[in-house]
């Protein structure tokens, strides 16, 4: 257990565990950094498997879809209406 200040920044934590280094800074107390220090090494000796959720995300196209919205936007792109205004601005 090591807590450390440095000025103008505040107080770190820097501590190693099974040859890993461990560091943690910007703690404006000593007794937060003595906290969060504790929290980590609890962290890593008792690790909790963290549940995830997953989320199904629905797609509002099929490919078919989306691949003809394109052939219709290349379509009027390529069109001389489109190319008569943007080059003429008319």
């Amino acid at each position: 257990m090591s807590v450390y200040f440095f000025k103008g920044k505040g107080y770190c934590y820097d501590f190693e565990m099974n040859k890993q280094r461990y560091t943690g800074a910007h703690f404006k107390t000593i007794t937060k950094a003595r906290q969060a220090e504790a929290k980590r090494r609890e962290e890593l000796t008792n690790p909790e498997q963290q549940q995830t959720e997953t989320v199904n995300i629905q797609t509002d196209m099929d490919f078919l879809t989306l691949a003809n919205k394109r052939l219709g936007y290349v379509k009027c792109y390529n069109s001389k209406e489109h190319f008569r205004h943007v080059l003429y601005h008319i």
